[in-house]
């Protein structure tokens, strides 16, 4: 503007130098527009002298553009800027800016029937890592959401369903949850509820403590292949319960696991090699039962007051025959052990409906009160492998056969080399007593006090054994005591 400015001057100094000779003191008109400025380009004024003609000119300066307020051409998102015009009101031009993105507004909890995120309310943009629910009560803890169907615990290789969520009656547990399998039925997860029937997938390896006790409802289960471990109580109280097949996968059986069941028929696979006590007791409905010979040790009040047990398997490998462990089981009427026994445990068949029984020669052990009060028994057979008949030295409040009322034939083991006392107290039909060694043998057995046959009836002793029968003669009266 100032170079064009000195260029005017010098331009009227030039013409009126030329107009005049430079001699004339001009009288100069009023600047009058020769040409109007624009918003952009300059205008330009000239005036005239009133003596000479000369003519002077000068450029005004461009008026620049009146600007109209900004206005939006592109809204701006979460994640792109936007844009903003504005036009001149005088010759139209117009120019735009770019406004900053918006960025996305605070997250808001989103999720289905398995998993829950954030999305950004205004663009919907996942904001966070899809992650599973935890539900507690059909309530998703960390969403807050609604879950439906079964409630899982979520880690980083499995899942576990910790509660029935909004399940009901039938249960069917999916193979997989979250894309991870379904590994375990958590502690008491469906205590209490109110369930028909579960299904439980061969992805499923742990069935935990308490998981199914006390469903009052519960009638059937089905295990998948792969189940291992069933715990304490984990079907505990389940009187409806018939329906229950064990899979050959399984290996450890817990304490009480199944008590009160209302199951008809068990067939324990030889994969099962551990089992806890009481895992049969009070199985009222109880009718077979079938032990797998990984089994050595039957334990405490195993098949207790299983009251309609008529059938009981036991396969070579069993070892031990617990304590109780068929107690007050008034419907097994006969049981035969396989050789691999060696001890029967005290009250093993306490109250049982045995009618006759046969122990094999490897049996070794026989503790107190293994058959009293089997008011059935008739018969009774002891192998040689028997050493002692009860334990001695403890003058037990119980005999092995005390108050077996029917038993009239016993015959018992020359291995035999101990008697305790009340072994045959209130045998009242038992007046003979067949002994497969010499009388001589018989005499050496040591005999506790009262071990005899007899009857005891307001605590008066009599006895009512009249003779053993030994392989070389028959002893009576101070002889065969």
């Amino acid at each position: 503007m100032k170079k064009k400015g000195i260029f005017a001057f010098l331009l009227g100094a030039v013409l009126c130098l030329g107009g005049c000779g430079g001699d004339c003191s001009h009288v100069w008109s009023t600047w009058a527009e020769e040409r109007a400025p624009t918003c952009t380009e300059e205008g330009m004024e000239k005036r005239i002298c009133s003596k000479c003609g000369k003519e002077e000119r000068r450029e005004t300066t461009a008026t620049g553009h009146k600007w109209g307020n900004w206005e939006e051409s592109k809204a701006p998102t979460c994640t792109e800027k936007g844009t903003q015009k504005r036009e001149c009101e005088i010759c139209h031009e117009s120019e735009s800016k770019q406004t900053d993105a918006l960025g996305h507004a605070e997250g808001v909890w989103t999720s289905d029937e398995e998993w829950h995120w954030k999305e950004c309310p205004v663009c919907g943009e996942i904001l966070s890592a899809r992650e599973p629910h935890k539900a507690e009560n059909g309530t998703c803890t960390v969403c807050g959401g609604e879950v439906v169907g079964l409630e899982y615990a979520v880690y980083e290789k499995e899942c576990h369903v910790i509660g029935i969520g909004t399940e009901e009656g039938d249960i069917v547990i999916p193979a997989t949850y979250s894309g991870k399998p379904v590994t375990e039925i958590g502690k008491s997860a469906f205590y209490c509820e109110e369930i028909t029937s579960v299904f439980i997938p061969g992805s499923v390896v742990y069935i935990r403590e308490g998981a199914f006790d006390d469903c009052e409802k519960l009638k059937s289960v089905r295990f998948g292949d792969h189940v291992k471990t069933i715990e304490t109580n984990a079907f505990l109280g389940d009187a409806l319960l018939s329906e229950i097949n064990l899979p050959e996968s399984l290996e450890t059986i817990g304490t009480e696991a199944f008590v009160g069941c209302g199951v008809t028929e068990i067939v324990i696979p030889d994969s099962v090699t551990e089992l806890g006590e009481s895992v049969f007791n009070r199985c009222k409905n109880l009718q077979s039962i079938s032990i797998g010979s990984g089994i050595k040790d039957l334990p405490l009040m195993f098949c207790y007051g299983a009251e309609n047990l008529t059938s009981v398997h036991l396969k070579e490998g069993l070892e031990t025959v617990g304590d109780s462990a068929f107690a007050e089981c008034s419907s097994l009427a006969q049981i035969a052990f396989p050789s691999s026994v060696h001890a029967i445990r005290e009250g093993a068949f306490e109250f049982s409906g045995l009618r006759e029984i046969v122990i094999p020669d490897t049996v070794k052990t026989l503790e107190n009160a293994v058959f009293y009060s089997c008011k059935a028994l008739v018969r009774a057979e002891i192998g040689n492998g028997v050493v002692s008949l009860g334990e001695m030295g403890q003058f037990a409040d119980v005999g092995v056969f005390e108050k077996c009322a029917a038993l009239k034939s016993v015959t018992i083991g020359s291995g035999v080399k101990s008697i305790a006392s009340r072994a045959f107290e209130n045998c009242v039909l038992l007046t003979s007593i067949f002994f497969k060694g010499s009388r001589e043998e018989w005499k050496a057995i040591k005999k506790e006090s009262r071990w005899a046959p007899s009857t005891n009836d307001w605590g008066m002793s009599q006895d009512v054994l009249q003779e053993v029968v030994c392989n070389n003669g028959t002893l009576t009266g101070t002889d065969m005591k």
